[in-house]
């Protein structure tokens, strides 16, 4: 009887052995909260810059406009509020993604929409001048985006993601939410076309993509760490 024992002992280190040779250890992920802090001071930075450089002269007064005010508080409520999502979700246990939150995101980015989109409509003097300062505001846009959807993205990546196309969403809106945001703060034109081309599209664009890369990169690792 011990001599069997011992005998499944040495086969079931066998076994183990392949296993567990390349495991090395790995560096702790900081806490969601700690990564969304630093997410945010990116973004707040961002926006410095943006205000800072941009073509608008009159921001404190167009802050004093209530519909405006709204709209960009609704933006950057729902980029913090999908970033936070998209950290925590990545993290088997710490929060769950519910349908409720889904629809909550949804609601808040229609609303915000809504209010910043609430500009009247004047007529476009060029083509040729509505192409050349919308490709600059569509330009901004994503550059302002890249950086924060980067980060988030591989944050999200360094942990757990099991929703793939699910993350993407969160972390597009996240960050496109925040560059909406920035570029409608600096830019000084206040025109409802102007808006809806070429910083709301681009914008929607940019969320879009991220859903794909989210549902190719991060389902593929998903994958690839089931099956290691």
């Amino acid at each position: 009887m011990k001599e069997n024992t011992q005998i499944d002992q040495i086969r079931y280190d066998r076994m183990l052995a392949p296993l567990i040779a390349d495991f090395k250890p790995v560096k702790p992920i900081w806490t969601a909260k700690v990564r969304l802090s630093m997410w945010v001071l990116l973004q707040a930075g961002i926006m410095v810059v943006a205000v800072a450089g941009g073509r608008r002269m009159n921001v404190a007064a167009k802050l004093l406009d209530w519909e405006f005010l709204l709209g960009f508080s609704g933006l950057i409520i729902l980029g913090l509020a999908a970033a936070s999502t998209a950290l925590k979700a990545a993290v088997p246990g710490e929060s769950e993604f519910s349908n409720r939150k889904l629809f909550g995101l949804i609601a808040l980015g229609v609303v915000a929409q809504v209010l910043i989109l609430a500009e009247p409509v004047h007529a476009i003097g060029s083509i040729h001048q509505f192409v050349a300062t919308g490709s600059y505001c569509m330009v901004c846009t994503f550059l302002l985006a890249a950086g924060p959807w980067a980060g988030l993205f591989w944050a999200v990546r360094r942990a757990m993601p099991l929703m793939g196309g699910a993350e993407g969403a969160l972390i597009g809106t996240a960050a496109f939410a925040f560059s909406f945001a920035a570029t409608r703060l600096g830019c000084p034109i206040d025109d409802f076309s102007h808006v809806l081309i070429w910083h709301a599209f681009p914008a929607a664009i940019g969320a879009g993509v991220s859903i794909a890369a989210g549902a190719l990169w991060l389902d593929g690792l998903k994958r690839y760490r089931i099956s290691d």
